[in-house]
């Protein structure tokens, strides 16, 4: 609180600790991708279950981690095809998880950097979990510019995680978890469904519509 910095295990405060420790530690990687699957869980069985899957066909979960969202969808939605799209060090995680689903073959990874990566794969749907707190904003607007080029017209995008309430003073666990980001990477912090909307609408994105998720967590649809 008095500095401003990070107060992570790293000395250099501008590291993201994707690059400095999870993702170069085998262990910790483990545990980071395991604990993201049961931090996704609840959220994969509403968006798999209620968004209008009827009306697409392909979905992109960017940053899957295991991949909980696109095998929860694949296994409800028997017409959708299912990519959990990630850096190369968690497609063994990723296999191992869906390997066994009765949907495993229409679910698929695919190596992405949305950084350095000039284009993402198209899909009629992309899925953003937990992923835009953690990053500056400027570079989070870069990743949505890409993801609604990547989105077939007609489609639509759903980002979801721990957004705080519009005031700013009631939603205390979102409250918490941004601290917990400002804590942990160099400029992350969470964020309204206002000012998510507001993103989306720069990179192009309509409408965008906010529906509480299980637990502290919150949806926010718009469309291309």
């Amino acid at each position: 609180m008095q500095t401003g910095r990070p107060q992570n295990e790293l000395d250099d405060d501008q590291t993201h600790p994707f690059e400095g420790v999870i993702y170069t530690d085998d262990e910790i990687l483990e545990q980071f991708v395991g604990a993201m699957t049961s931090f996704s869980m609840a959220a994969a069985d509403v968006i798999a279950h209620e968004f209008p899957w009827a009306d697409h066909d392909s979905v992109v979960d960017l940053g899957t981690s295991e991949g909980v969202v696109p095998k929860r969808i694949a296994e409800e939605n028997d017409h959708v095809h299912a990519i959990g799209a990630d850096l190369p060090r968690i497609e063994q995680y990723f296999q191992n998880y869906v390997t066994e689903s009765p949907a495993a073959d229409r679910i698929e990874f695919r190596t992405v950097d949305f950084f350095a990566d000039e284009a993402l794969p198209a899909a009629d749907v992309y899925i953003l979990g937990h992923i835009l707190h953690d990053w500056p904003h400027e570079e989070t607007r870069a990743i949505l510019s890409k993801v609604h080029d990547a989105v077939t017209p007609g489609g639509a995008v759903v980002v979801y995680g721990t957004m705080i309430d519009e005031e700013r003073r009631d939603a205390a666990l979102p409250l918490l978890m941004s601290l917990n980001m400002l804590i942990e990477t160099p400029a992350g912090s969470d964020y309204t469904a206002g000012q998510c909307i507001e993103w989306l609408h720069q990179a192009g994105f309509e409408g965008g519509e906010a529906t509480p998720l299980p637990g502290p967590e919150t949806m926010v649809v718009a469309r291309k």
